[in-house]
């Protein structure tokens, strides 16, 4: 496999601050869009961003990431979908969601199985379509234990760097908009309580969303798409899925926090060769609160 620094021009510091300076600025604006037009209106943005990266792609010969492009679109779309049928099983009890609350207690919990899939079924389809074995997108780094050092470090120093892009972030949407800026903080979508989400049902809600929700979002992206696009310059690669990131998490309200940490992980995946650092990430992110919080 050729290397992907042979391939493309080194990225000065300027440029490259360039690129995720203008990714945030395109994550803020989604989720003001979001506010004003509603979440298919964000999700809609990322969808069409995705397609032109495919086109480009399919007039540079690049099958694979554009293949990789449509994934994220289609992504985007059912993000949308699965919020709608998470607001369905919440809101209309004379509906299917009736019979399985009757059936089982926790059935409306299936609801984080819809969320899940708006970014797993794409990445199952388009990893079949593309002939990449799981064996080969769930590969663990090697070294092992370096990487997920490096992980769990990063996790613990920029917590408070995300949660900042989270405040500073939403307080920009909020003033652009003339309105109150729904909590899509990292904090929330790790507790599950971010309007996007399904409802906040404790710590069963908070485990879904860390072992299903955000995993699904980092085998799609930093994965399988990551896998497709090997030919794609590493920072755009990375500033690009950071965009998708929380549009596809939570359209109705993208989280600012969140495209900063989807930067780090997918610095991590591109730099390792595997999404678990990135899985870990998101889990010792949780982790930091606790150590943090106190502090704050």
């Amino acid at each position: 496999m050729e290397d992907v620094a042979a391939l493309v021009p080194k990225t000065s510091a300027a440029v490259a601050a360039a690129l995720v300076l203008g990714g945030g600025a395109v994550v803020l604006g989604a989720a003001a869009l979001a506010q004003v037009a509603g979440p298919g209106a964000a999700a809609g943005l990322v969808a069409a961003l995705a397609l032109l990266a495919g086109a480009r792609g399919r007039r540079a010969g690049d099958r694979e990431a554009a293949l990789g492009a449509v994934a994220v679109a289609a992504a985007a779309a059912l993000a949308v979908v699965a919020r709608v049928l998470v607001r369905s099983l919440g809101e209309a009890p004379a509906t299917i969601a009736r019979v399985v609350q009757d059936v089982a207690p926790a059935g409306p919990d299936l609801a984080w199985v819809a969320a899940a899939s708006a970014a797993l079924a794409p990445a199952v389809s388009a990893a079949r379509v593309l002939r990449q074995p799981w064996s080969a997108v769930l590969a663990p780094p090697r070294p092992l234990w370096p990487a997920a050092l490096a992980a769990v470090v990063a996790a613990a120093v920029l917590f408070p760097l995300v949660c900042a892009a989270d405040l500073h972030g939403r307080a920009l949407v909020a003033s652009a908009v003339g309105g109150v800026a729904p909590d899509a903080s990292v904090a929330a979508v790790l507790d599950a309580t971010a309007p996007g989400l399904p409802t906040d049902r404790g710590l069963l809600a908070s485990w879904l969303a860390l072992a299903v929700v955000l995993p699904s979002l980092e085998v799609l992206l930093h994965g399988v798409v990551r896998r497709a696009a090997e030919r794609v310059g590493r920072l755009p690669f990375v500033v690009a899925t950071a965009v998708a990131a929380p549009v596809l998490l939570a359209p109705e309200a993208p989280a600012p926090g969140v495209y900063v940490a989807a930067l780090v992980t997918g610095a991590l995946a591109r730099r390792t060769g595997s999404v678990l650092p990135g899985v870990l990430f998101w889990q010792a992110l949780a982790a930091a609160e606790t150590v943090w919080g106190p502090l704050a």
